[in-house]
């Protein structure tokens, strides 16, 4: 018996412990965070990698220096980008990077869309 009420105590104590600790961030801890992924780099690369698509409504939470900050790593990017060249018999490569550029292009333009409207 004294072996299962041990058990029993250690159980209602874990459940407590995991009960009282939070691992899911509240609505309002995800509102707050401007960059998805937690910085504007990381922002950038994810949106030129396609991982985030870009819209009106993301844009709409950012203030104006956050989006001058998403604006100016997506530009260095673009930068990055443009000065890699894949040989021309590598097509898929060649491909993958044009769309790479299309994608942080599209992503300029709304921020600066964006920026005239705030």
């Amino acid at each position: 018996m004294n072996g299962r009420l041990a058990q029993l105590g250690e159980r209602l104590v874990r459940n407590e412990e995991v009960a009282s600790s939070n691992l899911v961030p509240s609505i309002q801890e995800i509102h707050r965070m401007p960059f998805m992924g937690g910085s504007a780099f990381a922002m950038a690369r994810d949106i030129g990698e396609g991982y985030i698509l870009l819209n009106i409504n993301i844009l709409k939470r950012m203030a104006p220096e956050e989006l001058k900050m998403l604006r100016f790593e997506i530009d260095r990017l673009l930068t990055t980008t443009r000065g890699e060249q894949p040989s021309p018999d590598q097509v898929a490569d060649l491909q993958s990077r044009n769309r790479k550029i299309a994608r942080l292009n599209s992503a300029v333009s709304m921020i600066n869309n964006q920026l005239m409207m705030k």
